[in-house]
């Protein structure tokens, strides 16, 4: 198996349930997963949990969202410098609270993305000091459901599989990395456009830190890593007006464990919040584990 390695930036939408705009939400959130970099193309699957709980204002109303994520992806090399990413998530959002509980489900808003790398001597046999430095651009695209009726009532915006907007999507990522150990830094971007029923949601910005450590055995590797993650929304806007008690941001920590065998990866991720802002203070997030599967050919 190969020692070259990067991490794969790849954004999904990701809508959570609510019965009201400040119920639990992390809308267009992705996470980041540790892959070999082969010049074969890849396809796999992910998993995401996710569970928000909120307490409204007045401490008599409470709701919660439990929110699965199972995402299609892959990617296609077009040549050394460009590689083409997509993703087409399947989303499963159960709701909870003091009046009525449902369950959304069905595919969510498809997303391609374009990588260019400009810098990578991870190929290099002279050097002990590797590099690697890539950046993108892509789309968003309303492929999920953004009219779905719940209980004889049209759905909230926050809650629909899909937001209805065309969105664009921008990252970055640096990679460094002495013999065996390494760290990353990676920041991702989305600007939402307006949506259905003249509704947009807040842009997002997501940047993460990473250690890991590679340990080479003869048939397969094992790769543990920690981290720190940073995610920002701003405001949603309704009808051209600020949405109050939506957007917020989160601190995350994370430790994770990949294992990579011949032409097959697996690994899992594992969050906890050390500080959360959301909705003004009405949301608590609680821990998010990830799980996914590729094969390479």
């Amino acid at each position: 198996m190969s020692l070259r390695i990067l991490w794969l930036i790849l954004f999904c939408s990701f809508q959570t349930a609510n019965a009201c705009d400040i119920c639990g939400s992390n809308p267009n959130s992705m996470y980041v997963g540790l892959l070999p970099n082969y010049t074969n193309h890849f396809v796999g699957l992910k998993h995401r949990f996710v569970k928000f709980e909120t307490e409204h204002n007045d401490k008599q109303e409470y709701g919660q969202d439990v929110l699965h994520e199972t995402t299609l992806w892959g990617r296609y090399n077009l040549n050394k410098k460009i590689q083409i990413y997509a993703s087409i998530p399947y989303l499963i959002n159960n709701r909870i609270d003091n009046h009525t509980s449902y369950v959304i489900h069905g595919l969510g808003d498809a997303s391609i993305l374009a990588n260019y790398t400009l810098i990578d001597n991870t190929d290099s046999l002279n050097g002990k000091l590797y590099h690697f430095l890539q950046t993108g651009v892509g789309i968003k695209l309303p492929s999920g459901q953004s009219d779905l009726i719940a209980n004889g009532n049209t759905v909230i915006p926050m809650l629909q599989l899909g937001t209805g907007s065309t969105d664009i999507l921008a990252s970055v990522f640096y990679m460094m990395r002495l013999k065996k150990l390494g760290w990353s830094l990676d920041g991702n971007y989305k600007w939402n456009t307006t949506g259905a029923n003249d509704y947009r949601m807040g842009n997002s910005l997501n940047a993460n830190w990473r250690c890991f450590y590679w340990y080479q055995r003869p048939k397969h590797a094992w790769v543990p890593s920690v981290g720190l993650g940073w995610e920002h929304m701003e405001a949603n806007i309704d009808r051209g007006i600020e949405r109050e008690l939506t957007g917020g941001n989160a601190l995350m920590s994370s430790i994770g464990l990949q294992l990579f065998k011949g032409k097959f990866s697996i690994g899992s991720t594992f969050q906890l919040p050390i500080h959360q802002n959301i909705n003004s203070g009405f949301t608590q997030g609680s821990f998010r584990i990830s799980n996914q599967i590729n094969i390479f050919f």
